[in-house]
């Protein structure tokens, strides 16, 4: 000696140095603790072993004997406490408002030792673990429910009755619960028109992971607009015998484009857990905007007759600013009606009348004859308004 070890840790003690000067042969025997109780019978084997299974300190003794006479020798031994070892796991996936229940088991060479434990669930909260053990070793069981999303370091630590510790940790994300929705039951395309000023109907369908009935309906959002429902009852929609909630919602306010392909409803239980559904849209356009784009597509269009030559017929039409048949064009023999066009000043027009001239037409009011083949006398009715 002297002798350092740990607990669970098998011992090797040596008395092969002992001699007899008569060169008799030795038995030895072996008291670990020298508590005055032999722990070994006579043998000619110099050496022992002994496994201390808690943290002891104190002296060992051997005794040696030639036949006639013996002798003691004594040595001092330490053994050391070792923490226990903890194994929590892999990680896990839970949904919102689920429970992670542990059954962590753990070790300690030191079967002597008895443990307690506690379990730090990583959202601020911390209890005392259950223990059951035997020798030593045993499990650390605990529950605790989760409803906030996002990721929680669980980390169990065992302490052994002599102050040693052990610990391990695993992972565990919340996420929503994935709830299942109808977006317009009965229909398979989800036809939804963005720009009516009507309602959109939801159905939240009652399944494994959640209760349609649960929903704190005053925390469902829907759409990219996080509309409100204005209106909701409980019904059996998919006739499966379980209760399930008919939500409405103002369409203008869902926020939909006409990119979109699907939209998404979530909300929170009346426990506060969180859920998600997602269904397929397809969003349609009013018969009225199709018409305006249609008719402001039609306006970029040329319109019949529009950039022709002047004077070119606009299917029948002299409307506009083109030149009917006839217009502008010079007067003849007899003629002495002055016709001006539009704002500019037509020949003659603002000035004095020429002799014999008894008629002026202008601005845009038709004179009589305007507009039409000038003639010796324009259908009769330029009679008596010229001297020929």
């Amino acid at each position: 000696g002297p002798y350092i070890s740990y607990e669970g840790t098998a011992v090797n003690f040596d008395a092969s140095g002992s001699s007899d000067v008569d060169g008799d042969t030795l038995q030895y025997r072996w008291d670990f603790e020298d508590d005055g109780t032999w722990d070994t019978t006579w043998t000619s084997d110099p050496s022992a072993v002994n496994t201390w299974h808690d943290d002891w300190s104190g002296t060992a003794r051997v005794e040696v004997f030639d036949g006639l006479l013996s002798d003691n020798a004594t040595a001092t031994v330490t053994i050391y406490n070792v923490p226990p070892t903890v194994s929590a796991g892999p990680d896990q996936v839970i949904n919102s408002g689920d429970n992670v229940t542990i059954n962590v088991p753990f070790t300690d060479p030191g079967t002597m030792d008895t443990h307690t434990a506690i379990i730090d669930w990583g959202d601020g909260n911390d209890e005392p673990g259950t223990v059951l053990e035997v020798n030593g070793s045993g499990n650390v069981t605990g529950s605790h429910q989760y409803l906030n999303l996002g990721s929680y370091t669980i980390t169990i630590t065992v302490t052994d009755d002599d102050g040693g510790a052990g610990s391990d940790s695993f992972q565990v994300e919340v996420r929503r619960i994935d709830a299942e929705i109808d977006i317009k039951p009965g229909s398979d395309t989800n036809p939804i028109n963005i720009d009516s000023k009507g309602r959109t109907p939801v159905a939240i369908l009652t399944n494994e992971g959640l209760d349609a009935t649960d929903v704190d309906v005053s925390t469902v959002r829907f759409g990219p607009g996080q509309a409100i429902p204005v209106h909701y009852a409980i019904e059996d929609i998919d006739g499966d015998g379980d209760d399930d909630m008919i939500l409405h919602f103002n369409t203008q306010e869902l926020g939909l484009t006409e990119d979109d392909v699907e939209a998404t409803l979530s909300g929170e239980t009346t426990e506060g857990a969180y859920f998600t559904g997602t269904d397929s849209v397809k969003i349609i356009k009013s018969k009225n905007k199709e018409k305006e784009q249609n008719g402001k597509a039609k306006g970029k269009e040329d319109a019949p007759g529009q950039n022709k030559e002047p004077g070119e017929p606009a299917n029948g039409k002299g409307g506009g600013k083109e030149e009917a048949p006839g217009q502008n064009k010079e007067p003849g023999p007899g003629a002495n009606t002055i016709v001006a066009t539009g704002n500019e000043n037509a020949p003659g027009q603002n000035k004095e009348p020429g002799p014999g001239a008894n008629s002026i037409a202008t601005g845009k009011e038709n004179a009589p004859g305007q507009n039409k083949e000038p003639a010796n006398s324009a259908n009769g009715k330029g009679k008596g308004k010229g001297n020929n």
